[in-house]
């Protein structure tokens, strides 16, 4: 319940992520139509870092450079 959503595209175009943040590290990801988001993630879940949340909101930016 104190996870910080964030999104990544738009919704209406129906390729989109919603990040799941906690204390700044991603902790989980639900995708609609974005396969490198969801291959990206499973990495940063795991490296358990601090992600820069104007980059990652950013969905010209890969998850994959962050």
């Amino acid at each position: 319940p104190d996870d910080e959503l964030l999104l990544r595209g738009d919704p209406s175009t129906r390729a989109f992520s919603c990040l799941h943040l906690h204390d700044g590290r991603l902790v989980a990801i639900d995708c609609v139509n974005r396969g490198a988001d969801f291959l990206a993630a499973k990495k940063l879940i795991a490296e358990r870092r601090p992600l820069n949340l104007v980059r990652a909101s950013d969905p010209e930016i890969r998850l994959a450079e962050l």
